[in-house]
C-alpha cells in the first residue's frame, strides 16, 4: 500500500495523471465546430460543444462561449459537475457583431412535449450563473429537476418554446433581462418549493393563437404542485403578454401572471400585463402585494382569490375575447379578499365585480367609464364594495375631461393615465419602485 501511495504522488507531481485526476482549469473556451486541439485551453484551441467545456470546468470556473450558431447541443448540469458554496460556475456567452451565441434545435409547436432541451439543471446543481444566449426552438431552455439553488440566469431570449425557464425546487434564485417569445407552456415557470426568487425586467410574450397548441398557456407561472409552498418571490419590472386559450363557449384560461394557491408572500412592482384571454394577474396567493402594476385589455385585468393589496394599480378596457364569464377590471372571487389603494379602473364593462365569496376594499379609487353602457359594479357586487366613499366614480364625459389622453390602445407607459392635478383619487405613474 506505501508503494501505491508514493507512486501516485510521482505521478501528480510529474503530470502523467489525467487532468481529471489532477487540478481542473479555471477557464475553458467554446467555439462554433471548436478549433485547434480542442483542449478549451484558449480560444485557438476551443472546444466544440458546451457539454465538453463543462466537464473540464472547475467548481467556481467559467466557460466562455464565443459568438455564433450552434445546432442541437445540449448541457446536463448535475449535482457533482456544477458549482460549490463560494465557487459559482458560470457558462456565460460572449456578445458578437449578430448578438449572443445562437442555441437551435427543432422542436415543434404541434408537438410541444417532444425535443431537446438547451439546459437541464438535475436534482441539487446548484451555485450556477448562466449569463448571454440566445435559444430557438427547444423544448425545456433551463429546466431544472429540484433543490437547484443559488441559481443566476441573465441576458437569455428563448424563441419558440415550450417553457423558456422551467424550476422545480430551490431558493436564492435570480432570473434578470431575459425574453421568451412565442411558447407553448410557460414563459416563466416557478414550482415545487421555489423561496428567495428575484424575477427582473423579464419580457414574457405567448405569441397568442399561433403558439396556443396546449391548454393553460401562461406568462408566467407559479405554484401549483401538491405539498409544497413557494414563497417570497418577487417580480420587477416584468411585462407579459398575449396567452391565448380558445375553449369555445366555456371559460377561457391563459393568464399573464397566475400564482396558484399554494404561493405565499409574492410581491410584483412596476410590472404590466397585456392582450390576454383570462386574466392580467389571476392569483391565489396569500399576501400578495402589486405596486405600480398596469393590466391593460385582458378578460379580467385583475383577478384574485386569494388576499391582495393592488397599490397605485391600473386596470382598462377590460376585453372579452370568446367564451362564458364575464369581463372585469377587478375581479374578486372564490373567497379573494383585494384591498385597492390609489387604483384607476378605465374603460371595463364592469369596474369591480365581487361574487359571492368575494370582497372589495377601495381607497381613493378613480372608477372611469368611457361608455353609458358600462357599469361601476354590478348590482350583486356593489354592497360588498368597502370604501366607496373614498373614492370617485366619473362620468364618461368626466372621464374624457379628466384624462383626455387615455386610450385602450397605449401600453401603460408615461403619464397618458395619471390622475388630475388636485384630484386626490386615482392612479398616478410613479416611475420606478
Amino acid at each position: 500500500m506505501k508503494m501505491l501511495f508514493c507512486l501516485l504522488f510521482s505521478a501528480v507531481l510529474s503530470g502523467v495523471l489525467p487532468a481529471a485526476a489532477a487540478e481542473l482549469p479555471e477557464i475553458v473556451y467554446v467555439s462554433p465546430g471548436g478549433s485547434g486541439s480542442r483542449t478549451g485551453a484558449d480560444p485557438e484551441n476551443a472546444c466544440a460543444s458546451i457539454a465538453a467545456a463543462w466537464e473540464l470546468a472547475a467548481p467556481g470556473g467559467t466557460v466562455f462561449v464565443a459568438p455564433g450558431v450552434y445546432a442541437d447541443q445540449s448541457l446536463v448540469i448535475t449535482a457533482g459537475n456544477g458549482g460549490r458554496e463560494g465557487k459559482v460556475k458560470k457558462l456565460i456567452g460572449r456578445k458578437g457583431a449578430d448578438g449572443y451565441p445562437r442555441f437551435t434545435a427543432n422542436w415543434e409547436k404541434q408537438e410541444p412535449s417532444k425535443g431537446r432541451d438547451f439546459i437541464q439543471l438535475r436534482k441539487g446543481a446548484s451555485h450556477i450563473e448562466i449569463d448571454g444566449f440566445l435559444v430557438t426552438d427547444y423544448r425545456e431552455g433551463v429546466m431544472g429537476f429540484g433543490d437547484n439553488s443559488s441559481l443566476v440566469i441573465r441576458n437569455c431570449d428563448f424563441t419558440r418554446i415550450r417553457d423558456g425557464i422551467y424550476l422545480n425546487g430551490g431558493t436564492g434564485i435570480r432570473i434578470e433581462n431575459c425574453t421568451m417569445t412565442g411558447f407553448s407552456k410557460r414563459g416563466v415557470r416557478l414550482q415545487g418549493g421555489i423561496t428567495q426568487a428575484v424575477v427582473r425586467s423579464v419580457i414574457s410574450d405567448a405569441g397568442g393563437r399561433e403558439f396556443a397548441t396546449e391548454k393553460f398557456q401562461m406568462c408566467f407561472g407559479t405554484g401549483g404542485v401538491k405539498g409544497t409552498i413557494d414563497s417570497d418571490i418577487r417580480f420587477e419590472d416584468c411585462v407579459a403578454r398575449n396567452a391565448y386559450d380558445d375553449a369555445g363557449d366555456k371559460y377561457w384560461n391563459a393568464d399573464g401572471f397566475c400564482a396558484e394557491a399554494n404561493t405565499r408572500s409574492i410581491t410584483w412592482v412596476n410590472c404590466r400585463a397585456f392582450d390576454c384571454t383570462d386574466g392580467g394577474w389571476d392569483i391565489k396567493t396569500r399576501n400578495a402585494v402589486l405596486i405600480n402594476c398596469i393590466a391593460l385589455r385582458n378578460k379580467r385585468n385583475f383577478r384574485i382569490w386569494g388576499d391582495a393589496e393592488l397599490r397605485n394599480c391600473l386596470g382598462g378596457y377590460a376585453e372579452k375575447r370568446g367564451g362564458s364569464g364575464t369581463e372585469a377590471g377587478l375581479h374578486v372571487c372564490g373567497g379573494g379578499r383585494a384591498a385597492a389603494v390609489g387604483c384607476t379602473f378605465i374603460g371595463n364593462a364592469i369596474a369591480v365585480d365581487a361574487d359571492q365569496k368575494g370582497e372589495a376594499r377601495l381607497a381613493a379609487c378613480l372608477i372611469a367609464p368611457t361608455t353609458t353602457a358600462a357599469a361601476a359594479f354590478t348590482a350583486e357586487t356593489e354592497a360588498k364594495v368597502a370604501g366607496l366613499d373614498t373614492c370617485r366614480l366619473l362620468t364618461p364625459e368626466e372621464t374624457a375631461e379628466a384624462l383626455p389622453q387615455a386610450s385602450a390602445g397605449r401600453d401603460g407607459i408615461g403619464t397618458a393615465f395619471d390622475a388630475p392635478p388636485g384630484e386626490k383619487a386615482g392612479y398616478r405613474n410613479r416611475g420606478t419602485e
